[in-house]
């Protein structure tokens, strides 16, 4: 059937596994596959933040500084990552001189994301170059670590440039001055911060109480580190207008479209995914159907219970109508969810145009059937992620009765032609093991996310 294979777009997604998803819990085996990945590749790193992250006992961050003539070989990295079914999820947050992935880790019921920073540039020390860390990093089991004052000094900038919350940063700030003793910690601070903050710094720490008392750096010593001084302004304009054409070229959010009978589970398919993934994303946002910018527009759904109960519009009127509401998607799309697909956004739609092509009863269509299968071809995105949602008609009809069997099987295989004829849709069994069917619907959508990896970006946050 020709019109169910119009919605084919470019992006194809290869099988996932949504047992493996579920065995990745340890960041300390992670920790293990990276190092021996960056090394393989010929990658000289070394670990500035997240000793206590990769022993699956701290935060969620790692900081690993890298030097820039090593960028390509970072998405050699990622490769290994993605076939060994890590998932790793480019993460575009903004920041000059570094590129950033979120990795998954799965301890049902929730998904935990682990933070990995790859740094190019370490504006904030300004007592220490990448040359130099380099030359006076240590390994540490499979992990080449900075040496103890040059992660203490990176920690004082970050806690500062950050500004909070201190108690994230407390623990490693405690286990490096007991380390490296008062003395040599106050110089490392005096060094960084200046005498006042860390003769405060030393003898907090050294009578115990806690450092969400410590001061945040003046403006002169931030000024120092690049945030005041007219050439730190320019290189964060630069670098922030590189990152606006970047998203506005290549949005890093992304369009979930989610089709299948009623009954099927698409409410609790949208539910799992904004729950489970949210935080990956800036914001999110799910709509019915269709964004609704044309107001005049009758709504498209149906009385509840009834969803084929009204008759096919006049051809007329029924192609007038589809021309309403591609015109709809396309307003919505462009004044609405490309700006949240610019800010790192997710969009979810329960039902679409395209669900035009395998149901148009219940939009009340009694037009050609080339038009819609005409028009899909340019509703916007170019490429949305679509997921299928199937189960057996037993299963459907115990959960709603809103369909006759005979108009049940043919949405079904409708559903599964359209859903073949389509390099970006996946097929996902919504049948009686929910937690199966979670586990497939998130896995799906980190390997469509993880698939940017392969490809390098536009602009890379560097000077």
């Amino acid at each position: 059937m020709s019109i169910l294979g119009s919605w084919s777009r470019r992006t194809s997604l290869s099988p996932v596994s949504s047992a493996g998803l579920e065995s990745r819990i340890s960041a300390s085996d992670f920790a293990t596959l990276l190092a021996t990945s960056l090394e393989q590749h010929g990658i000289r790193y070394c670990l500035l933040q997240g000793r206590d992250t990769l022993s699956d006992n701290g935060s969620n961050t790692v900081d690993l500084a890298v030097d820039q003539s090593n960028v390509a070989r970072i998405f050699a990295t990622f490769r290994d990552l993605r076939t060994s079914g890590w998932n790793p999820v480019i993460v575009d947050d903004g920041a000059p001189g570094r590129l950033s992935i979120q990795v998954p880790f799965v301890q049902a019921p929730a998904v935990r994301f682990l933070m990995v920073n790859f740094i190019f540039e370490l504006p904030a020390l300004a007592e220490a170059s990448l040359a130099d860390i380099m030359n006076s990093r240590r390994r540490m089991g499979t992990v080449w670590t900075a040496s103890v004052e040059h992660e203490l000094a990176y920690l004082l900038i970050k806690r500062e440039l950050e500004a909070g919350p201190v108690p994230r940063f407390e623990p490693a700030l405690q286990r490096l001055l007991a380390e490296l003793g008062l003395s040599r910690a106050r110089t490392i601070a005096e060094a960084t911060l200046g005498k006042g903050c860390a003769a405060q710094l030393t003898q907090l720490y050294g009578s115990g109480p806690s450092a969400d008392s410590l001061p945040f750096l003046s403006a002169a010593v931030r000024a120092r580190h690049g945030f005041g001084s007219s050439v730190g302004w320019w290189r964060n304009v630069r670098c922030r207008s590189f990152r606006f054409l970047q998203r506005w070229l290549r949005p890093p959010g992304l369009f979930i479209v989610i089709l299948g009978p009623d009954g099927v589970g698409k409410s609790t398919a949208v539910n799992q995914i904004v729950e489970a993934l949210s935080g990956l994303f800036r914001e999110h946002h799910t709509f019915h159907c269709r964004p609704f910018i044309v107001r005049r527009l009758k709504q498209v759904q149906r009385p509840i219970g009834f969803p084929h109960i009204l008759p096919p519009r006049s051809s007329l009127a029924s192609m007038l109508f589809l021309l309403a509401y591609f015109l709809d998607c396309w307003l919505g799309y462009l004044l609405h969810t490309r700006n949240c697909l610019c800010r790192s956004g997710l969009v979810i739609f329960d039902r679409y145009f395209a669900d035009v092509l395998i149901d148009p009863e219940r939009y009340r269509y009694g037009g050609p059937p080339w038009l819609p299968e005409f028009l899909c071809r340019f509703v916007p995105p170019a490429n949305p992620l679509t997921l299928v949602l199937d189960a057996d008609d037993d299963v459907i009809f115990g959960r709603k009765r809103e369909l006759s069997p005979e108009e049940l099987s043919y949405q079904r295989e409708a559903y599964r032609r359209f859903a073949h004829g389509s390099t970006s849709t996946v097929i996902i069994d919504t049948g009686t093991n929910l937690e199966r069917s979670r586990a497939k619907i998130v896995s799906v959508v980190l390997e469509r996310l993880s698939q940017r990896t392969e490809t390098r970006p536009l602009f890379l946050p560097f000077k």
